[in-house]
């Protein structure tokens, strides 16, 4: 009795792996796998940006004081970084290693090539065919989760920085030293605005950052801008150190401008 048992569970098995075998084998892989992985980085992409609006807005409230902001920033950007980090899931360490890979190339040209390794990986003699089933079945929240998720965390570490690094050394920043600092960023394409630079609104946009009167910092930029020696004249070499220790310090292409002209200045009479 007992071996007819066990013959009768290996008959069954038997007969799983081949259902499974014959699943896997009817779909269309590349092509599944491409609709899998464009459809989950549209809904990830369009899902995220409600979310971040929601959020910005939340963290914004004139109702915080600015440390509390800072705070709020600090703790919802930390918990995203490790949710983003512990994430392990097969996408995000081929997607994460084939960008290690090319450095060089932008994830847009990547995306191709990334498709083709998890196609090539589902392919792999490594894994049983009820694995591979299962690993695309569950490849649409992978990629949904870790596109949303990694979104966020450059979305939000970039925005603490646009908005609310600035707080600690705004007490001691002048209009000049913000029009030093937007002169560097903007001549190197790193200054951040939500609206076009130089448009009213982005002066209104800094001043509002800074705490500083918009008008003022933009006519001391305007006279910085248009005026090379009123730039590097001797007596702003101060100045323009300021802006190297305390504005510039994150921001490798302004930074070497900055370092740059503060040697011209240094030479001036």
């Amino acid at each position: 009795m007992a071996s007819m048992i066990t013959r009768g569970r290996g008959e069954d098995y038997q007969k799983k792996q081949k259902e499974y075998k014959e699943k896997f084998e009817s779909l269309d892989l590349d092509n599944l796998v491409r609709k899998i992985y464009f459809s989950s980085l549209k809904q990830a992409t369009e899902d995220y940006k409600i979310e971040i609006e929601n959020n910005r807005r939340h963290f914004l409230e004139v109702s915080y004081t600015e440390e509390q902001a800072q705070e709020r920033f600090n703790n919802y950007t930390n918990n995203i970084r490790i949710q983003n980090e512990q994430d392990d899931c097969l996408y995000r360490l081929i997607k994460n290693q084939v960008i290690k890979e090319n450095l060089e190339s932008s994830i847009e040209d990547l995306k191709e090539y990334i498709i083709g390794i998890l196609c090539s990986f589902l392919k792999s003699d490594d894994l049983s065919y009820s694995n591979k089933l299962e690993l695309i079945e569950v490849l649409p929240e992978e990629i949904y989760t870790s596109e949303k998720t990694q979104k966020q965390f450059d979305f939000f570490k970039d925005f603490a920085e646009k908005y609310m690094n600035h707080s600690a050394v705004k007490s001691n920043v002048s209009r000049t030293h913000i029009a030093y600092y937007c002169y560097y960023t903007s001549q190197t394409n790193t200054l951040k605005t939500e609206n076009p630079f130089p448009s009213v609104n982005a002066w209104q946009e800094i001043g509002k950052s800074y705490g500083k009167n918009w008008k003022n910092i933009q006519k001391v930029y305007n006279a910085i801008f248009k005026n090379r020696l009123e730039r590097l004249k001797r007596s702003r070499v101060k100045t323009i150190e300021t802006v190297i220790e305390k504005l510039l310090i994150n921001n490798d292409k302004a930074l070497k401008l900055a370092k740059d002209e503060l040697n011209m200045a240094k030479l001036n009479s």
